[in-house]
């Protein structure tokens, strides 16, 4: 009998509307491509098998076990329906990544980024127990670029990665996608995008990183080398140009510094030169933390939480329109 997933799980088949606005799987058919593409070139005997059991606007705690939409509990009943079948053909599932775009309702949580390691480690005990695997399942996830006046949660997702050996897996920040004229939302084809870029971070396991920042220097009181994790190069063509570039240098929890200049330095990190020094308050530097705000929420083009500092190289590129697809810097307040 032939493997066919739609027909065990009971979902509708979502290849022939892959960039039609009405489904909602484009991210994981765009990680799904890219993750068959690169088996068939290695004559991998593996099948891929994706599923979507999201719910747009959901927050945090409706995901977890016993919460309002059921979603864990479905999962859960999917994979054990799958591994049932497949037992007599004489294969294995192996749940290897769980694909999350979550985080514009708990913008502002704080402990958003903890709710992500509780829930990893639930559906770990959950799903190792149906299919028998030893492996680690992984938690893909983005910082959704479009949160207005706070940004706690979409920042403790960054904290919450960087915590976890790779278990939970940022691809980075949605700014780069395109988004659709509400400014909060993205349209199918930048989802798709975002699902390549996601299925790069997957197969490069714990060598991925975001692009972040990895120190700031001092090299005089009025001039800082930022240092980033990859070579930095300007973007102001795909990322509208935010002021500043999206940097912002503060002392305390108000006192900005205002840039001057920024420039690229031959070992890709940027200097920045300010036009006030520091006192003896906490120095920081924000990343793309600057946008939508107000009561109510104003959002506009020129608002969208952003920075134009990306990689230099790209990370790969899209089986779409064989554009490039880079790391941008993402949203985080750094200590120096």
């Amino acid at each position: 009998m032939p493997f066919d997933p739609y027909r065990i799980t009971g979902f509708e088949a979502f290849a022939s509307k892959q960039l039609n606005r009405s489904t909602g799987v484009p991210e994981l058919h765009g990680m799904i491509l890219h993750l068959a593409s690169v088996l068939s070139k290695k004559r991998s005997r593996s099948r891929i098998c994706g599923f979507s059991l999201g719910k747009g606007g959901a927050e945090i705690s409706t995901l977890q076990p016993g919460g309002a939409t059921g979603r864990f509990e479905a999962i859960i009943a999917t994979v054990m329906r799958l591994a049932d079948f497949v037992r007599p053909l004489k294969m294995q599932i192996v749940v290897r990544s769980i694909l999350m775009n979550q985080g514009e309702s708990n913008a502002a949580s704080t402990d958003l980024g903890l709710h992500y390691q509780s829930l990893l480690s639930d559906f770990n005990l959950r799903l190792k127990a149906v299919t028998g695997q030893r492996q680690d399942i992984v938690l893909q996830c983005v910082q959704p670029s479009s949160f207005a006046n706070s940004s706690s949660g979409v920042r403790s997702i960054l904290s919450a990665s960087s915590t976890q050996d790779g278990r939970i897996t940022l691809t980075g920040p949605t700014y780069w996608q395109k988004f659709t004229q509400d400014w909060l939302h993205h349209p199918s084809d930048a989802h798709f995008k975002g699902g390549e870029l996601a299925a790069i971070a997957h197969l490069d396991g714990k060598n991925w990183s975001p692009m972040r920042v990895s120190k700031v220097s001092e090299v005089n009181p009025l001039t800082f080398d930022i240092a980033w994790t990859t070579r930095a190069a300007l973007d102001t063509e795909r990322v509208m140009e935010q002021r500043q570039y999206g940097l912002q240098f503060r002392e305390g929890s108000s006192n900005y510094k205002s840039v001057r200049s920024q420039s690229l330095l031959p070992d890709g990190s940027v200097r920045c030169i300010l036009r006030q020094g520091f006192g003896r308050g906490p120095r920081q530097l924000l990343v793309g933390l600057a946008g939508h705000g107000g009561t109510p929420v104003k959002r506009e083009e020129v608002t969208i939480p952003r920075c134009n500092w990306r990689s230099a190289s790209p990370a790969g590129y899209s089986t779409l329109d064989g554009n490039p697809l880079y790391r941008c810097a993402v949203h985080e307040q750094f200590y120096f």
